[in-house]
């Protein structure tokens, strides 16, 4: 069994060659290289690059929820809070994607090899914004949306965004408009 020391250096050590050669150019040895163990030795920790880029990604994106968690409790106003998580959650990965080599492919492969891990984080996302717009909507009667599907709308259009923006300045600007509306329909100004 392989202690979580070690554990920890491989992650970090395959986030890094992730994000060099992207998933599908990365290798076992790679992984390995980089980590300063042996090839036989990774495997005694993690069965297959699936599995580290799974736990890669679900530590990336745990992180993510716990900055977003921390930092909401300093925003006063839903369309700061509801910002906030937008900017970490959507922003923050664009722009990553947009200036490292391997990120894109990491982004593509995300839903391809880890999808378990990508749904149940986005699922954690949503209760986020559920709980920032459920004292709205519920002191409101003309919306017959819920918060958590409210929170499904903004964060399955931010995916749209993403793919369509020209650049992060584009990005934010798209996903303003959209909290705007959201919070327009719920009687909130901005």
């Amino acid at each position: 069994m392989a202690t979580k020391n070690r554990r920890e250096d491989v992650l970090d050590a395959a986030n890094r060659v992730f994000l060099q050669f992207g998933y599908r150019r990365s290798t076992m040895g790679d992984i390995a290289e980089e980590a300063g163990i042996l090839r036989p030795t990774l495997y005694l920790v993690f069965r297959s690059k699936e599995e580290i880029f799974s736990a890669v990604l679900g530590r990336v994106l745990n992180a993510e929820l716990e900055e977003i968690r921390v930092k909401l409790a300093k925003q006063n106003t839903p369309t700061a809070k509801l910002m906030l998580a937008l900017e970490v959650w959507c922003v923050h990965n664009y722009e990553l994607t947009h200036s490292v080599a391997g990120a894109t492919d990491l982004y593509e492969s995300s839903f391809e090899f880890a999808n378990e891990v990508a749904a149940k984080s986005t699922a954690e996302f949503n209760t986020i914004l559920a709980q920032i717009l459920e004292p709205l909507v519920h002191s409101q009667s003309r919306l017959t949306l819920t918060a958590a599907e409210l929170a499904r709308l903004i964060s399955s259009a931010s995916v749209g965004f993403k793919s369509t923006a020209k650049g992060a300045k584009e990005l934010r600007a798209s996903l303003r408009g959209l909290v705007a509306v959201v919070l327009a329909s719920l009687g909130e100004g901005p």
